[in-house]
Formats: structure tokens, C-alpha cells, sequence
């Protein structure tokens, strides 16, 4: 009885022991989550159309829509993680579009924006001229580029232009620098702007010091000797009191310009006309600076080989009253109407038409060398 009462109390305890391990290791299928992600929410393409992928990060089934005609998808389902592939079609549109994918599985959705570039116009180069044409001395000049893509400038081989910038996008200026021709020779050079296969050609050309040579002042001689410099007993009234007091001064001889500097001879060394009053090649140049007249006469010299320069004060003076003078009030003649221009003999009404009294050079009387408008002169 013992024994037996042992063997039933163990059979009895076994399906307690039983129960309790299966316990241990159930797992409950309603406790299982379910995620959906995606490796990126946007997507740019360029116009031309090309193919992105994007990574879908799940552990369930998933499908992939896009109610866009010009995007593909590929695949549009699939289970657990995947690559997808989207291919845009190249756009014809001038205006840049939108769409949107969406990624649904397992209750859940992604959304992913793309957006595709609007397709390019089509591109368009033009210049402000097909020819550029510079003086003998230092010249700058410029063309303007209008365009809605890059565009690179270059020339031939002429290291005497310099272009900037040489590249650039849509609308820009460019300058060309010419440096100074010391030569015989006529320079020439073809600058080339390109860009999207486009080309404009610019030819260049440089002229000579022998293109200029008439444009080199006429100089008269003028013997030198003694005078008294200042107020004299001739000009009357008409003295300042910055010419007080008069002295004895003695001058070499040298030569001065028989006219005034015209705005055509300014124009022709320095390659710009620097007068105010743009009247005519022929009128005197005016509204310049001392720097103004120093840069002059260096490119003078520098294409000429000769040495120009501005009269001293006496030297001026001594010219303008003739040498050994005859004594005349103004600079050859009592008369100020017969040598030069001024409020009375000019009429009312084309004073500041003509520039404030400015008249071509050489019209009115020479003093008695030969010299004209020292009443109102600049002159080399």
C-alpha cells in the first residue's frame, strides 16, 4: 500500500509540470508589430528624365502606386525589405512638375514627393557687334553678350588683347584692353564667344602710328628772347592782380602749337573724345585735366618719338604776345572780336548751344607768329 500510494501521488503531479512548461513557450500571434519605412521622401529629377531607386524597410507585404503617367515604378509590390526603382520620362514642359508615390502595407503608408526640372529653353547667344576697331594708343572698348546659358570668351593668339571676364552665364559685358601699337603694321584678331555649340565671331582691328600722323599738332617756331612778363601798360584795365608785378624774363627758343588741341586729334591718340561739348573734329578739346593733358602728351611722345610737352607760363605768354611783340592789347590785335570768341560776338541764343561760346579752331585772326586762339587755348 505504501508503494502504490508513492507511484499515484507521482503520476498525479505530472500533468501539473506538464502544463506549466507549455506555458513557458506559447507566444501569441496578436502581439506581432508590423513596420514600414522608406529611405527617402523626395525625389528630384532633371528634365532629360533618368532613374532613382529608393529602399523600402519592412516586415510585411507592401505595394507601390503612383498615380503619375510619367513616372514608372518598379516593382509596385513586394515583402519584407526591397530596392524600388523610379524611372521619370524626359519632360518636354516649360514649367517643372510634381508627384507623389505612396508605399502602403500592413496598415501603414509612406509617402515620397518627387519632382521633375522643367525642360531647358532653347539656347540662345547673341552679340552687341561683329567688329572692334581700336586706336594706335592704349584702348579700351566693350560688347555686351546676351544669352540664357554659359558662355566662354577666347581670341587667337594676340597678346596684345586682353579680354574679361572670360566666361560667364546668361547677359554680361566684356571689355577688350588693346595695348598701344608701336608698329608699322595694322593689328588683327578675331575674338569668339561660344556656348551650348553656339559661336559669335568678333573681328578686331588696331590701327598704326602711321594712321594717325595727321593728326599730329602743327607747331610754329618761336625765336627766343626777353619781355616783360605781367601787366603792361597795353593791356589797361584788363590787368589782374595775380600778373603784378611785371618782370624782365628770357626765354629760348621752342615750338607751340599753332592751333588749339582738337577734339579729333584727342580722340585719335586716346581713343575717346574727353570734350564736354562733342560740337566736331575740328573744335577745341575742353573739360580736361592737367593729369588729363600729362596722359595726352605721353601717348603723343610714345607714338610720335618726339618730345611734346606743355609750354612753360613764360613761354605761353611770350607766344601768345607775339614775340617781339608790336605792343597789341590782345594777342594780335587791339580789337578782341578780331582774335577771339566771346559773349558779344557769339549770338544769345547759341551760347549754350554752342558749348559756352566754343567754335572750331583757327576762324578768327592769328596773333603775329602765326599762332591762333591763345584768348582761349589749349595747346601742346
Amino acid at each position: 500500500m505504501k508503494t502504490f500510494s508513492k507511484v499515484t501521488q507521482v503520476f498525479l503531479s505530472l500533468p501539473v509540470i506538464v502544463m506549466t512548461f507549455m506555458g513557458c513557450i506559447k507566444i501569441p500571434t496578436d502581439e506581432i508589430q508590423i513596420t514600414l519605412t522608406v529611405s527617402t521622401h523626395s525625389l528630384n529629377f532633371t528634365s532629360s528624365g533618368e532613374q532613382q531607386t529608393f529602399y523600402v524597410d519592412a516586415n510585411d507585404r507592401w505595394v507601390v502606386r503612383s498615380e503619375a503617367s510619367w513616372l514608372t515604378v518598379s516593382p509596385a509590390s513586394g515583402s519584407n525589405n526591397g530596392t524600388v526603382s523610379v524611372i521619370a520620362a524626359t519632360s518636354t514642359n516649360t514649367d517643372s512638375r510634381t508627384a507623389t508615390i505612396t508605399v502602403d502595407g500592413g496598415g501603414l503608408k509612406e509617402i515620397i514627393n518627387v519632382s521633375q526640372a522643367a525642360m531647358p529653353p532653347t539656347p540662345t547667344l547673341t552679340v552687341s557687334t561683329n567688329s572692334l576697331s581700336f586706336v594706335v594708343t592704349r584702348d579700351e572698348k566693350t560688347f555686351d553678350i546676351v544669352s540664357n546659358t554659359s558662355w566662354t570668351v577666347s581670341k587667337t593668339t594676340s597678346p596684345w588683347l586682353t579680354v574679361t571676364p572670360a566666361s560667364g552665364t546668361n547677359n554680361g559685358t566684356v571689355r577688350v584692353t588693346a595695348t598701344a601699337n608701336t608698329s608699322t603694321t595694322r593689328r588683327t584678331a578675331t575674338i569668339t564667344v561660344g556656348g551650348e555649340g553656339l559661336t559669335q565671331s568678333i573681328n578686331v582691328t588696331q590701327a598704326t602710328r602711321t594712321d594717325v600722323i595727321d593728326y599730329e599738332p602743327e607747331m610754329v617756331l618761336v625765336k627766343g628772347g626777353t619781355f616783360t612778363m605781367g601787366c603792361t601798360s597795353e593791356q589797361g584795365s584788363d590787368c589782374n592782380n595775380n600778373e603784378r608785378p611785371s618782370r624782365q624774363v628770357t626765354v629760348s627758343d621752342f615750338y607751340i602749337g599753332k592751333f588749339e588741341v582738337t577734339q579729333a586729334q584727342w580722340r585719335a591718340v586716346m581713343g575717346y573724345n574727353a570734350s564736354e561739348f562733342n560740337k566736331g573734329d575740328n573744335y577745341p578739346v575742353e573739360w580736361v585735366s592737367w593729369d588729363n593733358v600729362q596722359q595726352f602728351i605721353g601717348e603723343l611722345n610714345a607714338l610720335t618719338g618726339k618730345k611734346y610737352r606743355l609750354p612753360t607760363e613764360a613761354e605761353w605768354e611770350f607766344a601768345a604776345r607775339g614775340g617781339k611783340s608790336q605792343g597789341y592789347r590782345y594777342s594780335g590785335s587791339n580789337t578782341v572780336g578780331n582774335v577771339a570768341w566771346y559773349w558779344d560776338n557769339i549770338p544769345s541764343q547759341s551760347w549754350l548751344s554752342s558749348g559756352y561760346g566754343k567754335q572750331p579752331v583757327g576762324t578768327k585772326a592769328p596773333n603775329e607768329l602765326g599762332i591762333y586762339d591763345t584768348e582761349q587755348s589749349k595747346r601742346a
